[in-house]
């Protein structure tokens, strides 16, 4: 789990009360992070039931997103987060999401656009807001949101919520995700991105390391311009 998805979740979670049971699906806690990976703690008094295709740490049940043994309407809330890059039928799943969820119930989910192929037990999608769009459409109310890079985002976040929502509340969560997320962990807008060791790597120009891009490639478009002004005057 990264840190800007659980911000997310515990971003919506402190101004929107999510309804139970919690079901969070892809909860199994690889190694290393059983205790950061667990979501629990933003629910302390909620039922919260830990679904994944296999057991282990986290996982309270085995479930298959597309074809979940959840009743239609007994869900309150359906977590997913950086899963659905792993989920082959796509739309079969978010409609499986929809079936369980109650009346007013509500869907946080998000997955990676910039990331290298990684397999859990497989890879198969890359999305943008745009896409998120598409598969929150049979919600009554969708909020989506992408980080930086504005032209190539890490990640997108979406909120679908199978019922309407009064407009105070609309623009609260998009703000709070914006301020708690988007620009906590990515700061400014004038992003770099770097391959370290084969993890992608944002830069801005607050940190060391951006800085230094930033004037590697400030230099090298100076120099190509010099060669481009010499050759002109030969």
């Amino acid at each position: 789990m990264r840190k800007e998805t659980r911000a997310f979740v515990e971003s919506i979670a402190t101004i929107h009360d999510l309804p139970e049971p919690v079901v969070e699906i892809g909860a199994l806690q690889i190694p290393g992070q059983e205790k950061y990976a667990d979501l629990r703690p933003f629910f302390p008094d909620k039922e919260f039931i830990g679904c994944d295709m296999r057991t282990g740490p986290g996982v309270d049940r085995v479930e298959n997103v597309h074809e979940l043994s959840f009743g239609d309407g007994t869900v309150g809330t359906v977590i997913m987060l950086d899963t659905l890059e792993h989920v082959r039928y796509i739309f079969e799943a978010m409609r499986e999401v929809r079936r369980v969820l109650k009346p007013g119930g509500v869907v946080l989910m998000t997955s990676v656009m910039l990331c290298p192929v990684h397999d859990y037990p497989a890879d198969y999608w890359r999305f943008t807001g745009e896409a998120f769009e598409v598969l929150l459409e049979q919600f009554a109310t969708r909020l989506v949101w992408t980080d930086r890079p504005v032209l190539f985002p890490r990640s997108v976040y979406g909120m679908g919520i199978k019922g309407p929502l009064d407009e105070d509340r609309h623009a609260a969560l998009r703000a709070t995700v914006q301020e708690d997320v988007i620009a906590r962990y990515f700061g400014d807008q004038a992003m770099s991105i770097i391959t370290v060791d084969g993890n992608l790597v944002t830069l801005t120009r607050r940190k060391f390391r951006g800085k230094v891009l930033f004037a590697l490639r400030a230099l090298e478009l100076l120099r190509q311009r010099f060669r481009r002004a010499l050759k002109s005057t030969r």
